[in-house]
């Protein structure tokens, strides 16, 4: 009869070989965790410069298509942009619609050719009363930034 007992036949994990592959599972962990942060930061940054783009494409057609027989604006703030009815901002108006970023994402600089964080596009033409740049950056990481610029046409890249 055969020993079932013997060291031979037994059956499982020890304890040793356990560790080991929770050891290396953690250091799997820990280096992808940086590349995770980054993808975030990343698509944060995405996802408020495309919503600044499309404010501003937003006035600017609506303007252009004299919805309403009045001009369409976009105003900047460090954690939204708000696209506006008419040539002047106000922050009560009920018709204003709001872009708000994340908290981890923030407007750095608005460089616009007049003074103020506003501007409203003109009917019939959709030229910007004003040009200029507006930069975001993820506030963790302020190397990571999107300019947009827009120019006196009107055109936003």
């Amino acid at each position: 009869m055969q020993n079932y007992n013997n060291f031979k036949f037994r059956k499982g994990f020890t304890l040793l070989e356990v560790m080991i592959v929770v050891a290396i599972i953690m250091i799997i962990a820990f280096l992808s965790i940086p590349a995770f942060s980054r993808l975030r930061s990343a698509a944060l940054l995405d996802q408020a410069h495309a919503d600044s783009l499309s404010a501003l494409s937003e006035a600017r057609s609506l303007t252009l298509s004299s919805k309403g027989g009045t001009n369409y604006g976009v105003h900047f703030e460090t954690t939204k942009v708000v696209r506006f009815t008419g040539t002047t901002y106000a922050t009560t108006s009920a018709s204003n619609v709001a872009y708000q970023f994340d908290p981890r994402v923030r407007i750095r600089q608005i460089s616009l050719s007049a003074a103020g964080p506003d501007l409203y596009f003109k009917r019939l033409t959709g030229e910007a009363s004003k040009t200029g740049t507006v930069v975001l950056e993820v506030v963790a990481d302020s190397s990571r930034r999107a300019t947009t610029t827009i120019s006196a046409s009107g055109i936003i890249e």
